[in-house]
């Protein structure tokens, strides 16, 4: 879902980003294909992206699956951030929109989002 601290603490993990880094490793070791799962919070800037995708790169996650951070309705996360909430309608609650403001302009951070997906799926998924 994330690979710094401060996200995985907001996001109520019970774990810290060393963790995440020593399990790569063990899985790489035993020849395990990971598939990564990683939110992009709609307060995701430039940098932070660039950071998504430079940890992907490095730790060699075969398949990233990167989703936009969407609170579901009845979730502590939705409740937390309904003040935040500009879209309510559930038809766009696809974990591809965001449904809170984003940091960067809206057509920006899509962009973003969606240019990195596609050099993600365009490398070759190549086991350790």
């Amino acid at each position: 879902e994330d690979f710094q601290d401060t996200r995985l603490s907001a996001y109520n993990k019970k774990y810290q980003g060393h963790v995440i880094h020593e399990a790569i490793d063990i899985l790489h070791d035993l020849g395990i294909v990971i598939v990564g799962d990683f939110i992009a919070s709609p307060e995701y800037d430039e940098k932070d992206f660039e950071a998504l995708e430079n940890f992907i790169a490095a730790h060699r996650i075969e398949i990233p699956v990167i989703s936009v951070l969407t609170p579901i309705p009845g979730t502590p996360l939705y409740k937390k951030m309904k003040k935040d909430i500009i879209i309510s309608d559930l038809d766009y609650y696809t974990f591809t929109n965001a449904v809170t403001k984003t940091k960067m302009p809206a057509a920006i951070f899509y962009k973003t989002f969606a240019d990195l997906v596609k050099r993600l799926h365009e490398r070759p998924h190549k086991p350790n």
